[in-house]
């Protein structure tokens, strides 16, 4: 009968245990707040991503820089934005964090925007030209097509018909010295 009732009383323990410490666990967590901006202009910045550190929990920033996320006192938030320095701050009594992101233009010019998203100049494969906005402002034509006529290698742009509203037709050369136009695209 007493090995009954220690084994009764040892399951009622881990029972206990099992209900009371994960509810300890909640009750430490806060809804953190606040805005992310940019600090040079204090403009909100849109779609910064927000992480807690170490797990998989985390956000974005909202159309007015501001965002919401679950956090326990004394983990750390990582705020980062492409273009930007990655800010962190750990979460205290308080549950309004704001950001003030700093540009980073190292970061910038080590990275390459192409259509699909975004690389770093190492992990590009191909080539890339780069064309100066200046250089398209001195042409004086009626679209953008046609300023891009002849400035970049490998883009052949044929124009249709004399009308200035056409933009005529664009081909890519690939690997293989066929092109693409923007229908097969």
């Amino acid at each position: 009968m007493e090995i009954k009732f220690k084994r009764t009383l040892s399951c009622l323990v881990v029972l206990l245990a099992y209900i009371l410490i994960p509810a300890s666990l909640m009750a430490q967590t806060v809804n953190v707040s606040g805005v992310v901006t940019d600090a040079k202009t204090n403009e909100p910045v849109v779609g910064a991503a927000l992480m807690v550190k170490g797990t998989t929990r985390g956000t974005s920033s909202n159309d007015d820089g501001s965002y919401s996320l679950r956090a326990a006192k004394g983990e750390v938030i990582v705020c980062q934005f492409f273009g930007y320095k990655t800010v962190e701050a750990t979460v205290g009594t308080g549950s309004v964090i704001n950001f003030a992101l700093q540009e980073d233009t190292q970061t910038l010019d080590q990275s390459v925007v192409v259509g699909y998203g975004t690389l770093k100049k190492t992990q590009l494969v191909g080539s890339v030209e780069n064309l100066e906005g200046e250089k398209l402002t001195d042409r004086s034509n009626v679209n953008v097509a046609r300023s891009l006529q002849g400035q970049i290698a490998g883009l052949n742009i044929v124009q249709t018909d004399g009308k200035v509203s056409h933009s005529g037709n664009v081909y890519i050369r690939t690997n293989n010295h066929t092109y693409l136009t923007r229908a097969s695209m």
